[in-house]
């Protein structure tokens, strides 16, 4: 469309060549009129194309007024392709790009794909003195092209900063490793694998990594029986393991790494006897201030309990796959010894989507300076299954001296139907429940008060249970607090003080509640909020 400036350049020359047409032709001169009318044309394209190429000209001098700083913070957004187009846009750009390091300090090296070398070349020219980082992600390729990408990268090596690598062949991996003997610089080191089975990294020869930070094997990645890594200076590493052997020579690697992340392989983990104490040893000597194991119920939980205990780890976490993994008298035995002055201050449950659940376990010393934390992670396949899995954590509270325990879904209430039999444990105890309803629905709450009226007893053997917490999750459910619920709550709670507080927040309460309230036989505190409503409403 053409612009104001467009329109005035058309008509002035049009109008030149009509008067040129009219001094030099007569009207009847058909052949000649044609070839002015050619002539017209070409001379209003030209027109308009130095016009374009003016403005063009005027609009380029406006970017180049742009300091080149503020064009490498632009350039920066840009992929590894587009910043190639960039140094090809005029020699303008091409000569800023260029003086810019930064913009070719990530190099990327995808397989297959024909011009990748070449790719990686131009980029390690360009990057000049700058550390770089090279990001990985290769298929189906052989040793012997990691190999020539390692010597592509070796006269640059002292600058090698950031190595992500993604392989189908973690083997052939070593290839590209295998030139080199140091690498001064590198901080971070990330490993995975396209397949879906157990892959290893051997390394026999020494490889010293003096300034790792962090030592990332993803998925099913971990170091083989030959591994020569050093790295005195890592504080994080993540791992997969299948033997205590695996992560007994991650621990020599690292002997630094105060955060460990260890998650078990796809069939179960076995520790040998002799590695057990050697694994203790660097425990202790690397003071290690976090350590979480994933799928520990594929693993001798046993003698791990007994060494993380002793090893005195601030921040130690298990996740199970099933509850079938928890043996509750390990747990007694190794986190929660009366000598040991360890209590369990907290639980959490909540409900995680597809109808798995999780819940989180933290011990404290007295001292505040040792925690523990065990999370659960089970299926509800039925409700037996579930009940029993809930049996499990409940033994497990009854074991220690919860202060708080935190409940998404009414059906956790079930939990503590077990009996207590450590009544000289259980008279110590002061619990706060408190029910989250997210979507949930009361209507469980007020059955299972119900069903515990009607058969006059408590299933929750807890002396002291302190306070009772219903609370509304991240959506306000439509549910009411009515005169059933009340009855059913004095029947239950009601005779003998076994509760000291109710706390109602963000529920919908109906507008009788004052009346109701004042019924209850326990103290009780309305916590609203700016979703709250007040409505009339039946039973529920």
């Amino acid at each position: 469309m053409l612009t104001a400036d467009h329109r005035a350049a058309l008509e002035l020359t049009t109008d030149e060549v009509y008067l040129n047409v009219a001094r030099n032709i007569g009207a009847s001169d058909a052949a000649a009129f044609n070839d002015l009318a050619t002539e017209i044309i070409n001379h209003v394209r030209l027109t308009l194309a130095l016009h374009m190429r003016k403005r063009n000209q005027d609009n380029l001098t406006l970017c180049n007024r742009l300091p080149v700083e503020l064009w490498e913070i632009i350039w920066l957004q840009l992929s590894a392709k587009e910043r190639i187009q960039v140094s090809h846009v005029s020699s303008y750009w091409r000569s800023n790009a260029l003086s810019c390091p930064s913009l070719w300090s990530s190099i990327p090296y995808t397989s297959p794909a024909p011009y990748s070398l070449a790719l990686v070349q131009a980029f390690l020219e360009r990057s000049r003195g700058a550390p770089f980082d090279l990001d990985l992600n290769v298929e189906n390729v052989t040793e012997h092209t990691f190999f020539e990408l390692s010597n592509i990268i070796l006269p640059h090596y002292e600058r090698l900063a950031n190595i992500q690598a993604k392989t189908h062949d973690i083997a052939s991996f070593e290839g590209f490793l295998r030139p080199f003997t140091i690498l001064p610089s590198l901080r971070h080191l990330g490993l995975s694998s396209h397949v879906s089975m157990n892959t290893y990294l051997e390394r026999a020869e020494p490889l010293s990594l003096p300034n790792l930070s962090s030592l990332i094997f993803n998925d099913r990645v971990t170091c083989g029986d030959a591994f020569g890594f050093s790295c005195p200076t890592a504080s994080s590493v993540m791992s997969m393991f299948n033997t205590s052997g695996h992560v007994l020579r991650l621990l020599r690697a690292c002997p630094a790494a105060t955060t460990w992340n260890l998650q078990v392989g796809s069939r179960p983990a076995t520790t040998a006897e002799g590695d057990m104490d050697e694994l203790h040893d660097l425990l202790l000597a690397a003071q290690v201030q976090s350590l979480h194991i994933v799928r520990a119920y594929r693993v001798d939980i046993e003698p791990c309990l007994k060494m993380f205990a002793q090893a005195q780890i601030p921040h130690f976490d298990i996740t199970f796959g099933s509850s079938e993994g928890i043996n509750t008298e390990d747990f007694d035995r190794y986190f929660m010894r009366n000598d040991e002055q360890l209590m369990l201050n907290n639980l959490e449950c909540v409900q995680l989507p597809q109808g798995h659940f999780s819940a989180k376990v933290s011990l404290e010393g007295n001292a505040g300076l040792l925690r523990r934390s065990i999370c659960l992670l089970m299926d509800e396949d039925s409700a037996a299954t579930f009940r029993e899995s809930m049996i499990n954590v409940s033994r497990i509270l009854v074991m220690s001296s919860v202060t708080q325990v935190r409940i998404s879904n009414s059906y956790w209430l079930h939990a503590f139907h077990s009996e207590v039999e450590d009544t000289a444990r259980r008279s110590t105890m002061a619990y706060n429940i408190i029910v989250e309803f997210d979507d949930g629905d009361f209507n469980d709450v007020n059955e299972w008060m119900a069903s515990c009226a009607e058969a006059e007893q408590l299933p929750l053997k807890f002396v002291r249970l302190e306070q009772l917490t219903l609370k509304a999750g991240r959506a306000t459910p439509s549910l009411t607090v009515s005169d059933t619920f009340v009855a059913n709550f004095n029947r239950v709670f009601g005779a003998d003080r076994l509760l000291h507080k109710l706390v109602i927040e963000g529920l919908k309460l109906s507008v009788d509640v004052a009346s109701l309230i004042g019924t209850l036989a326990v103290e009780v505190e309305l916590l609203t909020s700016t979703r709250q409503i007040f409505e009339p409403s039946g039973d529920i």
